[in-house]
């Protein structure tokens, strides 16, 4: 059985639902559709914040900026919200979907108007759908880093669920289409997030993706910027993520980064997020 706790606190990095501070909405390499089984949450797209409540849900394009807003006083403990889904779809999933289940004539049109994300309304109709996209989550085995071992019986349910997801709005399978394919940033970030603890070197990205050190380099400029800099942000994603969904030390929290120092890891954080990592954690008591 899937543990909901578990994908939610390794998918998705969060933030604090205070005027006072500031938040990092964060981008992911895959959709995502999140949703809660009790109490409501709040997320942020460019600073525009909704309520999702167990009458709605939330489908999320890649690459779109966004954080998951919680209140972390007594009342709501981050670390304890275990009724809050997210189903990470694969890419793989996506691919075979559209190849299967889409006709490919719509895909220039339907990619023209897609959206950054879909907020769902749970009426009754919609929320039968729902339960069905539950129970499938509910059957997957996933592995120890959260994510679904992708078989032919894993396939099936992903198609099942795509499909019920596209049922409940036209805007969705604009998304659907749009997620075709991956960008050189999204791939360089699946590298990156399959194993936060290496230290990739452009020379291995490149090979790994079997292209030139120098057409890598330009392929990443012109989407996001220097490859070196777009790695330690997406480990500064990772490491706010633990500081704020888990109680690990911060010298431990360094090492499964990839740094051996927790004094250089505390700069880098510091410089990229303008806060010392210590702080995240006395901003997260200051609200008990």
């Amino acid at each position: 059985m899937v543990n909901h706790e578990n994908l939610f606190i390794k998918q998705v990095s969060t933030g604090i639902y205070d005027e006072k501070i500031r938040n990092l909405e964060i981008s992911l390499p895959f959709c995502l559709l999140l949703y809660t089984k009790d109490k409501p949450f709040y997320i942020s797209f460019d600073g525009v914040i909704h309520l999702i409540t167990k009458d709605s849900a939330v489908f999320i394009n890649k690459s779109i900026p966004f954080s998951v807003l919680l209140n972390w006083g007594r009342l709501e403990n981050g670390l304890a919200r275990t009724d809050i889904v997210s189903l990470k779809i694969p890419q793989q999933a996506i691919s075979e979907y559209i190849r299967d289940y889409l006709q490919e004539d719509l895909l220039e049109a339907k990619k023209a108007s897609m959206d950054d994300y879909v907020l769902i309304n749970l009426n009754d109709k919609i929320s039968e759908d729902f339960k069905i996209i539950d129970s499938l989550i509910n059957s997957f085995h996933v592995t120890s880093t959260g994510d679904v071992i992708y078989d032919d019986v894993d396939k099936a349910k992903y198609m099942l669920i795509l499909s019920l997801i596209q049922k409940t709005s036209p805007k969705l399978e604009g998304i659907i289409l749009s997620c075709s394919s991956l960008t050189i940033s999204e791939k360089v970030s699946n590298l990156v997030m399959s194993d936060y603890s290496k230290n990739w070197t452009s020379k291995e990205i490149a090979k790994t993706l079997n292209m030139s050190v120098s057409t890598l380099k330009k392929k990443m400029y012109q989407d996001v910027g220097a490859v070196n800099h777009f790695i330690t942000k997406v480990k500064m994603i990772e490491a706010l993520r633990q500081l704020r969904r888990t109680n690990l030390p911060i010298n431990i929290i360094a090492m499964s980064l990839g740094y051996t120092s927790a004094s250089y890891f505390t700069s880098v954080f510091k410089k990229h997020l303008n806060i010392f990592p210590s702080d995240v954690r006395k901003q997260d008591n200051n609200l008990d």
